[in-house]
């Protein structure tokens, strides 16, 4: 094989194998050889199916047809005579099909070039020029155009601040350049770096522009429409087969709501019939929504509902959903109003899903979910929306490729960071760097080297350039302007003008919020002065007041409450009802009797009857369905079934060891009128207290804790003044609710207890 390689490839080769098999024997090792042998046979009988079915991949066609040309058939189209024009990195077909028809003596070659870079052979945006002027030279009698990009052109840099500021700043750059006649297409253009700014910039483009040309895609990933079919593959994913083979499934809750939450579905999720559907699978807590529940009739439902538990029906499960929604957004059309953006992406998605269903269909590859999402997303990642527009007229909205040949006096390019312009990284390979070099494969020094003529060529005839690029560090991205940027700093006899703009942060006056006691709100409180209403200040309304008097007053006066939602996870809050509901059920047998040991023991070994309760209790304080019908448990919801019936175990066995005693009431509610102002008015004060039992004549006010409570106290006063935070919470209901059983009942002595 040598006397095909030359001194370099051999050397570089060497200096890989002699590397790689200096390494350790690595399982890494292993896996790279292991490919390596099978790449070959691989890719062998990849061609020969090609060839039997008549079809070929770009690098294939290229190859066959410069095959043909090396072996003597010439290009037979007699008279015809070919220019070149605009050229800059060729691959290897493309240099050996200009080397065959400049032996024919049927072709020219033009190369637009600046001397400027043409003449540093270290300059990288002359790396493939400089050796292709040599091997196919322009005419002798052309002379290029003018090129004042490194002498006159006037480049102004501009930092920014942030990503979208980039866009706010264009009214701006259009006055640094002067451009008053935006309407001429060789005018002024807006060159974007980063495909991704094209929504904010279209958003952006001052409103006395009327017209605007976007010779651009935009990508399909970033778009609206693949937002939704990530929403319904996570509604996939997450479904439930009550059993194989049965039809019967259901949805998580939390993927459900959030995918008709959709922008593209809001006509849905604001109708009267879905919003009764929600809030009763709120009231339910539904974290599962079984499909016979849902009674949505309109097309995209219907559409949804449908969904396949096959893998390979996926795609067409996506292709028919997001053409309903189509007919959706076109059917509820409001006047005036423009979705031809809307559709585009929709019709782009639904061209790519078609795509993605025939391809799975036909490979008859079983895979999961999983996987064919992956491909799903690998396809549409290289995927872009096409744009329509008039070149002729109007501000011209380009991405870098987009401009390639193209010149404008007027320049405004956004997103000049390094990683962007030039963008960093390549392309996944299995081959290495060192023999991509080696065999003239493209590396990155090629990929900066494109970039950067690319950027000087733009400068080429341009007189009024603006560079705009993001200073803010955000994550990988360092806010660092682009080398273009730096290397103009030494290279111009005129260096670029250098803008920082920032925003005027100004601290604001700290306001305090304040609640005012008006004629409202004193009528709100003025109802727990009257026992008819049955209103009455709770435990929890005294602690919050004393906590926070603003928190009391948005939540007992203003009456805000967090808006309710479908709970996956038993909160603390709803835990604590659960075991007061279990123990209730499960004391209730006693009635008045006098507990002993004997009872207790006897309890705690009926676990079937301990584990009813705790199921009843849960269905009515958690899963909220009807009395009869058992709920299912899943994930970590069977983990708290056990914490629960662990607490209980615990109540059980400390009541065990403290009987007997004779339980009087349980879970029942007790208010009493406090006299405030030396008895000229009367505040309804109490609340539901667990269970009151009695225990060698002494009463106990029992109230049931599972989190962390406080119980120790100087003094009673301490522990009602505002200053004792929340670690006396527990110990001022007990005393709250021992006051007002005292009132109430002519007990001697009374215990307040927390469990």
């Amino acid at each position: 094989y040598r006397e095909y390689l030359s001194e370099y490839q051999l050397r570089t080769l060497s200096e890989f194998w002699e590397t790689f098999s200096s390494a350790r024997n690595s399982d890494e090792k292993k896996q790279f050889l292991s490919v390596w042998d099978l790449l070959f046979s691989v890719y062998e009988r990849f061609n020969r199916i090609l060839d039997d079915e008549g079809i070929s991949y770009e690098g294939k066609a290229y190859r066959k047809a410069i095959d043909r040309l090396m072996e003597g058939v010439e290009y037979n189209e007699k008279g015809r005579f070919i220019a070149f024009v605009g050229f800059n990195a060729l691959n290897r077909t493309e240099e050996i099909l200009f080397e065959v028809l400049k032996k024919q003596g049927r072709v020219q070659f033009f190369w637009d070039t600046d001397p400027a870079y043409i003449d540093q052979d270290y300059h990288e945006a002359g790396y493939f020029l400089r050796n292709y002027l040599k091997k196919f030279p322009q005419p002798d009698d052309f002379k290029a155009s003018q090129t004042p990009g490194h002498s006159e052109c006037k480049i102004t840099a501009l930092a920014v601040p942030s990503n979208i500021s980039q866009a706010k700043v264009i009214d701006q750059c259009l006055d640094m350049i002067g451009s008053g006649e935006i309407s001429s297409p060789l005018q002024t253009a807006l060159i974007l770096a980063d495909e991704s700014l094209l929504i904010p910039v279209v958003n952006s483009i001052p409103s006395g522009i009327e017209k605007i040309n976007i010779s651009m895609g935009y990508p399909l990933r970033d778009t609206p429409a693949y937002s939704l079919i990530t929403l319904l593959a996570e509604l996939r994913k997450n479904v439930r087969v009550k059993k194989p083979g049965n039809s019967e499934r259901s949805f998580l809750g939390r993927d459900f709501f959030n995918l008709f939450r959709h922008e593209f579905l809001q006509d849905i999720s604001h109708s009267d019939e879905f919003a009764r559907f929600e809030k009763q699978c709120i009231e339910r807590n539904r974290v599962y929504i079984n499909i016979t529940d849902i009674q949505l009739t309109d097309p995209v439902s219907k559409a949804i509902l449908r969904i396949s538990c096959s893998s390979a029906d996926f795609a067409g499960y996506l292709r028919e959903v997001t053409g309903e929604v189509a007919d959706l957004l076109l059917s509820n059309r409001e006047p005036g109003k423009q979705i031809q953006w809307q559709l585009e992406i929709l019709y782009s998605m639904h061209k790519v899903l078609m795509r993605c269903e025939s391809l799975l269909s036909e490979s008859g590859i079983e895979m999961d979910l999983a996987t064919a999402m992956n491909l799903i997303r690998k396809i549409i990642g290289g995927m872009s929306v096409p744009f329509s527009g008039e070149p002729l007229h109007g501000l011209q909205v380009l991405g870098i490729l987009e401009t390639r040949t193209l010149d404008f006096r007027n320049l405004i390019i956004l997103s000049m960071n390094e990683g962007h312009f030039p963008k960093s990284g390549h392309a996944p390979s299995f081959i290495p760097f060192s023999l991509r070099e080696a065999f003239g494969l493209p590396t990155l020094r090629h990929q900066d080297a494109i970039f950067s003529y690319y950027f000087y060529r733009l400068l080429h005839r341009a007189e009024n350039i603006v560079l705009v690029y993001n200073t803010r560090t955000e994550g990988l991205q360092k806010g660092e302007p682009s080398r273009f940027i730096q290397q103009l700093r030494y290279e111009m006899p005129v260096p670029p003008q250098h803008i920082v703009m920032g925003y005027k942060i100004d601290p604001f006056p700290r306001k305090s919020i304040t609640a005012r006691k008006d004629k409202e709100a004193l009528e709100i409180l003025n109802r727990y002065c009257q026992p008819e209403d049955d209103n009455f200040l709770s435990a929890s309304a005294v602690n919050m007041y004393l906590n926070c008097k603003l928190s009391f007053f948005f939540r007992y006066i203003g009456k805000i409450k967090e808006p309710a939602t479908i709970s996956e996870s038993i909160e603390a809050d709803v835990f604590g009802s659960i075991l007061h509901k279990a123990m209730k059920l499960l004391y209730s047998d006693f009635g008045s009797k006098i507990v002993n040991a004997e009872d207790i023991r006897k309890l705690r070994n009926d676990r079937e009857q301990i584990a009813h309760y705790i199921d009843q209790a849960f269905n009515e304080e958690y899963f909220k369905v009807p009395s009869g019908i058992s709920a299912e448990y899943k994930g970590r919801n069977l983990i708290i079934r056990q914490v629960m019936n662990t607490y209980v175990g615990n109540i059980l066995a400390f009541d065990e060891k403290n009987v007997p005693f004779r339980i009087d009431t349980l879970e029942e509610k007790y208010t009493w009128p406090l006299e405030l102002s030396g008895g000229k008015r009367k505040v309804w004060i109490g609340g539901i207290i667990d269970r009151i039992d009695f225990k060698n004549e002494v009463c106990r006010i029992i109230d049931y804790k599972t989190g962390k409570v406080g119980s120790e106290f100087k003094d009673p006063e301490e522990t009602f003044s505002s200053d004792a935070g929340h670690s006396c919470d527990a110990i001022r209901q007990s005393f709250l609710y021992s006051l007002v059983v005292s009132k109430l009942k002519n007990y001697k002595k009374i215990q307040p207890s927390l469990f």
